[in-house]
């Protein structure tokens, strides 16, 4: 059965797939082992990992498989799509235009947007760029998780939906979508409300004030820079390939699929290329000579945002504990067929990132990451 190819497949180690560490490598072998043992339990065909310690990666490997039918192996190298961790990355994309004096934080994003983002509830209240980084803008999704999936999901390529028509006909009186229910009744910065369509806004945000095509703009000023070679928001823009496929629960594969909004939650990346970018953060925004934020940026996105009620969020970042009580900054991701966990601690300067081609909670393997690392 395909579980017992697969507990053979990830008890083997490559040597170019595994990096050199510090601990014990017994040590690394007990980890490696819970964590086959845990994607046995859940039925997951692939999933790959990594610890960063002391600002270096000191353990990283893929596990499984990235495409049964194929027989193709997970590798550190293998993008995953990421789900809402691409909340973490929009935002780090919208803020180096902030770091470029674009905007400020309690500006109206009003100012800068092709369209008005009214809430018919409070119309004469602002929504300010804080506000909807920390999901504190007031904008909802109830209609939007009503919409029917061909106004939304591309399956098998790239969508032909535009980013900020579709965010239009939800968000403006008259559009397509709308409804008095694209808005909470909370006024702006009175309460949170977690928001697919608000993230995507952020990322819109960032191509209506760049000129260029959100997509563009993050390779520009972050994949590049950094090094993320198998990182890109579209199937174009990576080696489809070498892409984890998702699988249902039942381990029917799904195809490679898209979505209009996709800055909340399209991105596909490789723990590799995810180890840089958690690592430029670690080190206050700068890695290896490419700055690519402020370090008082970072610390932005670290503070808590401070709006009744997302006392947990800071600028599209939140707070978590791990089962051990330790506090963690990061976000995780789901989307079908796919499961994230990237976090840190900003304590201990130790950070994780597990992801997996199954909707399934890897808590309990983040926490395992976090534990090893403690040794």
């Amino acid at each position: 059965m395909l579980f017992v190819a697969l507990i053979l497949t990830v008890s083997c180690k490559k040597e170019d797939d595994t990096e050199p560490t510090n601990n014990s490598q017994q040590s690394f072998s007990e980890l490696e082992t819970k964590i086959v043992g845990e994607m046995t339990k859940e039925s997951i065909n692939g999933l790959s990992a990594f610890i960063i310690k002391g600002n270096e990666t000191v353990w990283i490997k893929g596990f499984g498989k990235a495409d049964v039918a194929n027989n193709k192996e997970v590798s550190k190298d293998t993008p995953f799509m990421l789900g809402s961790v691409s909340k973490a990355v929009t935002s780090i994309v919208l803020l180096t235009l902030y770091d470029a004096g674009k905007f400020k934080l309690d500006d109206n994003i009003n100012d800068y947007l092709p369209f008005k983002v009214i809430n018919p509830h409070h119309p004469n209240e602002t929504i300010t760029f804080k506000m909807l980084l920390a999901h504190a803008g007031s904008i909802n999704d109830a209609g939007y998780d009503e919409l029917d999936d061909s106004k939304i999901y591309t399956f098998g390529g790239d969508t032909s939906l535009d980013l900020g028509e579709f965010l239009k006909d939800y968000l403006v009186d008259g559009g397509k979508y709308y409804s008095t229910d694209s808005y909470t009744k909370d006024k702006p910065g009175a309460g949170f409300k977690y928001s697919n369509v608000g993230s995507a806004l952020c990322g819109y945000l960032a191509e209506a004030i760049s000129g260029e095509k959100f997509s563009d703009y993050s390779k520009k000023v972050l994949f590049t820079p950094l090094g993320m070679n198998n990182t890109g928001w579209w199937l174009k823009d990576v080696n489809i390939d070498q892409v984890a496929i998702p699988y249902q629960n039942d381990g029917t594969a799904i195809q490679h699929y898209t979505f209009v909004d996709y800055p909340n939650g399209q991105l596909r990346s490789s723990v590799e290329d995810m180890s840089k970018l958690m690592l430029m953060f670690m080190q206050q925004g700068t890695l290896n000579g490419q700055k690519i934020l402020e370090s008082t940026t970072v610390d932005l996105i670290k503070a808590r945002a401070g709006f009744v009620d997302s006392s947990n969020f800071g600028l599209s970042w939140y707070y978590d504990k791990t089962s051990a009580g330790d506090e963690i900054l990061g976000h995780n991701g789901s989307e079908r067929g796919v499961q994230t966990e990237f976090f840190l601690d900003t304590k201990s300067g130790v950070g994780v990132m597990v992801t997996a081609n199954k909707t399934t909670s890897l808590v309990s393997i983040r926490d395992l990451l976090f534990e090893e690392a403690k040794k």
